[in-house]
């Protein structure tokens, strides 16, 4: 090298760490530059001198990405400066420091510069391990800044990557106490660009794991603005692993919110492969606080759709305990949309399944305000599998209530190709009322299998079925004691196909009288055989029947009025028995 002054020996602060009491003042982006100065002869200089870096690629030639130019004050030589320089040429690449004083040349060679030691771990594509239970990275801001910014603009190139083969591992966890902290925030626009991905393959380790304590602190909150580019994807195929696990315990925090706003854009997605593995498994304690919120407006667009493959797998697991909590709450506004629209095609795969066992807690409760847009729509086509199967066990609960409101909207459809469009039946000991309405019954026709119209009357004692009854005093019907008796009034039904008179609070007093149809009848027979087709009339046996025997007047035969109850439909030869009776009172 010619020149006036002899080469500068640096040395190059690129990291230092302090241990000390007192608080540590911001990081700047400065490098500290330390050098000695001396004369051609090699004799060390004091004063002012003017000294330009220049930041490099390579080692020589080339065009210098970064100058910076220093007045510096040497003393016996050495002398310091700070080197300023843009933070973004420091991502790995090699670089190297040009020197020039004052009117020379620049010094040769270049000076590359070099990490301190701990830094190596930082280069990109390096690893930070942990060999024990602590974290490997640990990120805090109290600001409003980020803890953590990464920008990816290549094909395939995550985020955030992060792999764990140990059991009870977390890929990624985030703790947040603040308002409206969300635990981790993705937005992504590439085509085929996942907010988050994790894979996890060890026993009880979850891909994503967030906890956040403050009030309106969403778990995971992700936005995506191109087609088909879905905010969370979970794929599980271990058994019993959850696709999307979440717990809330603050008020009015939902543990799923999705909204989405185009079409064909489902609110929550969820695929599992592996034997008692839930889609979605929420759980929340709190007043005001829906297990899942999904809000949806446009055409097509389900507010939750699960896809489960394994044995015992729910596409949607939700429990509630606090009082007016849904399992699931979902909203739609866009046209063809559905709230919930699932499909199963699995054996005993039960389309939706509700259990509640708070006060006031309906298993599914629907709201529609659109046209043509059904509370609830529900296509079977695996043998034994119902549409919608609902089970309550509280007090004045009702398994399915519907209201309608919009003019020409039903509460509620039922379409059946095979089998019934609608099947009741209750428990109870009466077996009342597997269908029940307080308005008028409109059909085209009724089909039952019992044969006879029955209507409650006042009884004086209670009857057995069969028995033969007469009109007593004060219009209170009895059993019939004599023969020909024209007060007959019919007979207590068995089992009626329809029953008139019914009050809702109960037909105390009352008994069920066959007026029409066919009807089992108390018989005698000691007089005279029973043939079918015999006319029919009291006995002197009480509560039974016998053959009206007619009576001859010149020659001519005819019956009393009054006296006949109706006609046999079977034969009894002899002594007492019951036979069919067709009512034809006359």
């Amino acid at each position: 090298m010619k020149g006036q002054f002899r080469y500068v020996f640096i040395a190059i602060a690129l990291l230092c760490l302090l241990c000390s009491t007192v608080m540590a003042a911001p990081v700047t982006q400065n490098i500290t530059y330390q050098g000695m100065l001396t004369n051609a002869a090699g004799t060390p200089l004091t004063g002012t001198y003017t000294v330009t870096f220049k930041l490099y690629e390579v080692s020589s030639g080339g065009v210098a990405l970064a100058t910076d130019t220093h007045s510096v004050q040497a003393s016996k030589g050495v002398f310091t400066t700070q080197i300023t320089a843009a933070s973004g040429f420091f991502d790995g690449r090699a670089l190297w420091l040009g020197i020039t004083v004052g009117a020379d040349a620049e010094m040769t060679p270049r000076q590359e510069l070099r990490p301190v030691p701990y830094a190596l771990s930082l280069r990109p594509g390096s690893w930070i391990t942990s060999n024990d239970l602590s974290s490997a990275l640990n990120l805090q801001t109290t600001g409003g800044g980020r803890a953590l910014n990464v920008s990816t603009t290549g094909l395939s190139s995550p985020g955030v990557f992060a792999t764990t083969i140990g059991n009870d591992s977390y890929g990624v966890s985030a703790y947040t106490s603040g308002g409206y902290s969300p635990g981790v925030y993705v937005s992504t626009s590439g085509i085929h660009s996942s907010g988050v991905a994790a894979s996890t393959s060890g026993m009880g380790s979850y891909g994503v794991a967030v906890s956040t304590g403050g009030a309106t602190s969403p778990g995971v909150s992700a936005t995506t603005g191109g087609a088909t580019s879905p905010g969370v994807v979970a794929y599980t195929i271990g058994t019993g692993s959850t696709g999307v696990s979440a717990t809330t315990t603050g008020i009015g925090s939902p543990g799923v919110t999705a909204k989405t706003s185009n079409s064909n854009s489902p609110g929550v997605n969820a695929t599992t492969g592996g034997a008692g593995s839930p889609g979605v498994t929420v759980k929340t304690s709190n007043s005001n606080s829906p297990g899942v919120n999904a809000t949806t407006t446009g055409m097509y667009s389900p507010g939750f759709t699960a896809t489960t493959g394994g044995v015992y797998s729910h596409g949607v697991y939700a429990r509630t305990t606090g009082s007016n909590a849904f399992g699931v709450l979902a909203e739609t506004g866009g046209d063809g949309g559905y709230g919930v629209w699932v499909s199963t095609d699995g054996i005993n795969s039960p389309g939706v399944a509700a259990y509640t066992a708070g006060t006031s807690s309906p298993g599914v409760t629907v709201n529609t305000y659109g046209a043509t847009s059904p509370g609830v729509s529900v296509n079977t086509s695996g043998s034994n599998s119902k549409g919608v199967s609902v089970n309550t066990e509280g007090s004045n609960t009702e398994a399915i209530r519907a209201f309608a409101m919009g003019v020409g909207s039903y509460g509620a459809i039922i379409h059946s190709n095979q089998s019934y469009g609608l099947y009741a039946e209750t428990s109870r000991i009466d077996s009342k009322y597997g269908i029940y309405t307080p308005d008028y019954l409109y059909a085209k026709g009724t089909q039952v299998p019992a044969a006879d119209v029955a209507e409650y009357m006042p009884v004086t004692e209670n009857m057995t079925p069969g028995t033969v009854l007469i009109i007593g005093s004060e219009g209170k019907l009895r059993t019939t004691t004599t023969a020909y008796d024209t007060r007959v009034a019919g007979i207590v039904s068995t089992e009626p196909g329809m029953s008139l008179g019914t009050r809702e609070d109960g037909n105390f007093g009352e008994a069920l009288i066959a007026v029409a149809g066919r009807v089992p009848c108390k018989v005698d027979a000691s007089s005279a055989p029973v043939h079918a087709g015999d006319l029919l009339t009291t006995s002197n046996t009480p509560g039974y029947a016998m053959k009206a025997e007619p009576i001859e007047i010149n020659g001519r035969t005819f019956y009393p009025s009054g006296i006949v109850l109706g006609k046999a439909m079977g034969t009894l030869e002899s002594g007492t028995g019951t036979i069919e009776v067709l009512v034809t009172l006359q």
